[in-house]
């Protein structure tokens, strides 16, 4: 009754567990046990009508005949051989009808079925009890024999998916057919002709629909195979077949991931899948393939697999195949071991570069190079080397056990090995090349190694402070009689009971738990190690201090290192840091190294304090003879835009009198006489001549420029750049003269010259803005600020972590660069093109006006921003007004900017006041009556300013006031704009001495 209503035709669509066949099932499962009820009759013709009439559409009648499949499944389980034997072999035509249908429900039943007579097929032939055998009563989904070679192990994926050890091998030669009871002999009979019907339907597919089919097929003989069924000779015959397969498959799989398909009919799973069985098949098999097959067809197939597939399913079984192996010596005539190493590193890169963050993916390939790396016969060779980043990553990973395997391996040679021995296996290049290591804090992985050299077995040992509790403060006068209260009682208690408890604790578990902190968080370990380093070192003799000396200042001058300059924490800082706080003897680092790493891996107080205590030695050194560390210094003070410290160094360092004269003017702002004592001074000693050093020479010619600079005499710096062939400086001069020829020109040649800069690609932008606006290229003026702006972070990440003046030049720079791009948007707005529109261009202009430079920057910043606005200006006015797009209005920038150039001449001629310098507050001054159509607005704050520079900057020349005063033309201004200027005329004549006169104009 059972049987019939689970075949209901009213439940021919339900695969639920509440569905009438499934509680069937279950029900039929409870009765049929040994102490209940076997002996039920059952009919066979049931059977054998659903399974032949299995219909052609995919989702009729399938609830039927997976009803069926698993109804045979349970009596072959509880049924006697002589009964189910006789059932399945009088359904074998219906069973080989299944092979037909599309549905991963009958597929999965069919296995399970095929799964369970090979498992019953050698205990009938044995005469073991089949019902409640613990066979009988584990899983059937996945069933594989257990084998004992790490080969299987890896094919055949998870051990847990494997038989039990009692269970007998199904695997039948031709001697042991003959020998076969008849019950065996019909389920032989039946499972070669599964056999005969799968191997014929293994072909391409011709269509998405026959995936289904093909996995069904393909299921069946890894379900056989895995009971090592005798197909030796069958398998002549399918391997060609099997290939083509694969390559059709591979083929479908990569075309559907690249046109990226979401289609109900062919499914990326369904042809994984395939793709899957089709290697576990072929790969224990390659011996029976011809040489053109096996490297032209099959292996180039799993190759091409491995670099364009995304499918992590795919690459974990690829990952165990290729496993497999490389493990197995006797595939060596095959594939030698560059053919081996060749394939891993295959894998490796992809699951490196493609797919890291694939867990089951990375999981499978780290277990596999532990096989790999744990195999003796492998070490020390081609693969090993090979497949480091990859071993790498698994000292890395997160996974406790995985990491402390590859940590056993990664330590092996260091287990009698003392401090020094394991310091030296970390740093020395003879033991290790840590460029593999990549980005990664690798330093962990030295304090894991030393550290796990300490005596784990003795007790923690506190410090002497650790067993004293702190002093009370005693407020108060006490007698001699005076007595603890019971809280200072319990403080102590409790304190005894933390030392009993300590004593009680190994140095393992404290050792364990820094490996693991340090492990979970790299700015632990970069602090546990500058902590624990200058203690190794004391402990170390004199000889084994030289030896690691020299290995880190080999390690240090690595190039690989600047791969890890930008990341924090990274492994060079670490361990120049850790090598500043050793003492007696200190380690001596090259002048040169420091003064790179400083400035490369944000060392740059650290750096400045080893190279200064390298000079305390130095007592009697004399000024003027040569002082690289010195040098060093200064050079990495004037990087960090520390400029009174730089002067205050010099100042102790310079031979000539001269030379400390010059630097005081210019220190105090005072720069067109610091300008002459820099030229005089050079004239002098070339006159007399003097043993004096270069870098006093270079001084005195960077510092004449950098004078010359703030003083805005661009076009003497122009000269000079021409004369010396100075690229640099004749770009920087160049384009605030307006000679964009020479500039591109400048930056062209720097571009060939050296790498890439950040002040070359502002240079690159503003070149690019030179062109007419019809000509402008906006997206390459943006792409070209984008890429400054990258470099411009770089920079700003290799400056000192806490932000102070060493970043304002940095930061005034984005300024720049910000306003170039801003620039290239305004002036494609005038001609219809860029993202800007008329209301952005007014917003943009009126921005500017209100973004000034801080009046306490150098004139020489208020110079490189309001320079390059004038620029602008000039350009906008050249356009005219422009009809904006539609419904925008037009765009009156050029009238704007015929305003805003002579006001913006005018801020740099009042910045010039301020900061004092007279011949810059002129040259404005002419710049403005150049322009001729200027608002009266700003011809009365040009007048202002000139009167007010005479008045402060030329103090005493009275006439000269009153001249200037008397140039103005009242008639142009206001009332009140008029009584402003004399009022100025009045005070001119009241220090003059004509009171009278002074007394009429107020």
């Amino acid at each position: 009754m059972l049987i019939a209503v689970a075949n209901h035709p009213d439940n021919a669509s339900d695969f639920s567990s509440k569905s009438t066949p499934h509680r069937c099932l279950q029900l039929v499962n409870s009765v049929m046990l040994p102490h209940l009820w076997l002996g039920v009759d059952i009919s066979y013709s049931r059977y054998d009508k659903v399974l032949l009439t299995t219909p052609s559409e995919p989702n009729s009648n399938v609830v039927h005949v997976y009803t069926c499949l698993r109804m045979l499944v349970l009596f072959i389980r509880r049924l006697p051989a002589e009964r189910w034997a006789e059932m399945v072999s009088s359904v074998r035509k219906g069973l080989v009808q299944i092979t037909t249908v599309h549905h991963k429900k009958v597929a999965e039943a069919l296995c399970e079925l095929v799964d369970n007579m090979c498992l019953q097929l050698g205990s009938i032939n044995s005469d073991k009890p089949v019902p409640g055998s613990r066979s009988s009563r584990s899983s059937s989904i996945g069933l594989r024999p257990k084998t004992d070679g790490l080969s299987s192990r890896l094919r055949y994926g998870d051990n847990s998916d494997f038989g039990d050890d009692d269970e007998p091998s199904s695997g039948l030669s031709e001697r042991r057919r003959t020998a076969l009871t008849p019950h065996a002999k019909m389920v032989n009979e039946v499972l070669d002709s599964l056999e005969h019907v799968c191997t014929k339907r293994i072909k391409p597919a011709e269509r998405a629909t026959s995936y289904p089919q093909l996995f069904l097929v393909l299921t069946v003989l890894a379900r056989m195979d895995g009971h090592h069924r005798d197909m030796s000779q069958k398998w002549k015959d399918v391997l060609p077949s099997i290939v083509k397969t694969l390559q059709k498959a591979q083929k479908d799989h990569l075309n559907t991931q690249n046109a990226n398909i979401k289609s109900s009919v062919l499914s990326d799973d369904d042809v994984g899948e395939v793709i899957q069985l089709c290697v576990e098949l072929m790969g224990p098999r390659l011996k029976m393939l011809d040489v053109r097959t096996r490297s032209k067809d099959f292996v180039a197939v799993l190759l091409t697999l491995i670099d364009r597939s995304a499918s992590p399913q795919i690459l974990t079984r690829l990952c165990k195949t290729f496993t497999a192996w490389t493990l197995d010596a006797g595939l060596d005539p095959i594939f030698p071991l560059k053919d081996k190493a060749m394939f891993m590193s295959r894998i490796q890169a992809a699951v490196m570069k493609r797919m890291p963050k694939e867990t089951t993916l990375v999981q499978t390939f780290l277990e596999c190079l532990l096989h790999i790396f744990s195999t003796p016969r492998l070490s020390n060779t081609d693969i090993t080397t090979r497949l480091e980043p990859g071993f790498m990553m698994g000292l890395r990973t997160t996974i406790d056990d995985l990491r402390e395997q590859f940590f056993e391996i990664f330590d092996k040679p260091n287990e009698i090995a003392n401090l020094f021995d394991r310091l030296d296996y970390c740093f020395s290049d003879r033991a290790q090349r840590w460029e593999t290591a990549g980005n990664y804090f690798w330093l962990k992985y030295c304090l894991d190694i030393t550290l796990n050299g300490a005596v784990l077995e003795a007790p923690v040992v506190g410090s002497s402070q650790a067993a004293s509790l702190p002093a009370l403060q005693v407020v108060t006068e006490v007698d001699s009689n005076f007595e603890l209260s019971g809280g200072c009682h319990a403080l102590i208690e409790v304190h005894t009971q933390f030392l009993e408890t300590m004593r009680s604790v190994p140095v393992e578990s404290l050792v364990k738990a820094v490996r693991t902190m340090c492990h979970l968080k790299a700015s632990a370990a970069r602090d546990v190690w500058v902590q624990v380093f200058p203690s190794f070192w004391r402990i170390l003799s004199p000889d084994q201090r030289q030896s690691l000396g020299y290995s880190l200042t080999t390690l240090l001058q690595q190039e690989f290192h600047l791969d890890q300059a930008h990341i924090r924490p990274n492994n060079v800082n670490a361990l120049v840091v850790g090598i500043s706080r050793c003492s007696a003897p200190v380690i001596p680092l090259p002048i040169k190294l420091l003064y790179h790493l400083a400035s490369t891996h944000n060392l740059w107080h650290t750096a400045i304090n080893m190279l200064l205590a390298n000079n305390r030695s130095d007592a009697n050194h004399q000024p003027g003879r040569p002082d690289p560390a010195r040098d060093a210094v200064a050079s990495l003070y004037q990087q960090l835009n520390e400029t009174d410290t730089w002067f205050g160094h010099w100042r102790l360092r310079n031979k000539l009198p001269d030379t400390i004269r010059a630097l005081a003017m210019e220190q105090q702002g005072l720069w067109d006489k610091s300008q002459q004592s820099y030229e005089a001074v050079v004239q002098a000693t070339s006159q007399k001549g003097s043993q004096l050093r270069e870098a006093e020479f270079q001084l005195w010619e960077v510092h004449w420029i950098d004078c010359t600079r703030k003083l805005g005499q661009h076009d003497l710096l122009f000269k000079l750049a021409e004369d010396s062939s100075n690229q640099e400086l004749l770009l920087e001069s160049a384009w605030k003269l307006r000679k964009w020829r020479q500039a591109k020109e400048a930056v062209e040649q720097l571009e060939m010259q050296r790498d890439r800069d950040f002040h070359l690609k502002l240079y690159h932008a503003m070149t690019l803005m030179s062109v007419n606006a019809e000509e402008l290229d906006v997206a390459q003026v943006v792409r070209t600020c984008d890429e400054a702006a990258t470099l411009a972070l770089q920079k700003w990440m290799s400056l000192p972590e806490v932000v102070g003046v060493a970043h304002i030049p940095l930061l005034q720079d984005f300024q720049r660069l910000v306003e170039i791009n801003e620039a290239a948007q305004i002036t494609a707005a005038h001609v219809h093109r860029g993202s800007f529109n008329a209301s952005d261009v007014n917003n943009t202009l009126d921005a500017w006006r209100h973004r000034m430079p801080s009046p306490f920057d150098e004139i020489d910043v208020w110079d490189n921003v309001m320079l390059w606005r004038l620029f602008v200006y000039e350009k906008l006015t050249t356009l005219g007004p422009q009809q904006g797009r539609p419904g925008e209005g037009t765009l009156h920038s050029s009238e704007v900017a015929l305003k805003d150039l002579a006001t913006t001449l005018n801020q740099l001629a009042h910045v010039a006041r301020t900061h004092g310098l007279r011949s810059v507050c002129h040259r404005r001054f002419q710049n403005i009556y150049q322009l001729g159509n200027v608002q009266p607005a700003e011809l009365f704050v040009k007048a202002r300013e000139h009167v007010l520079c005479e008045q402060r900057l030329d103090t005493g020349n009275h006439l000269g006031h009153l001249e200037v005063v008397n140039s103005i033309q009242l008639q142009h201004f206001t009332a009140d704009q008029q009584s402003e200027l004399l009022a100025m005329k009045a005070s001119v004549l009241h220090r003059k001495g004509e009171y009278g006169e002074a007394s009429k104009l107020f």
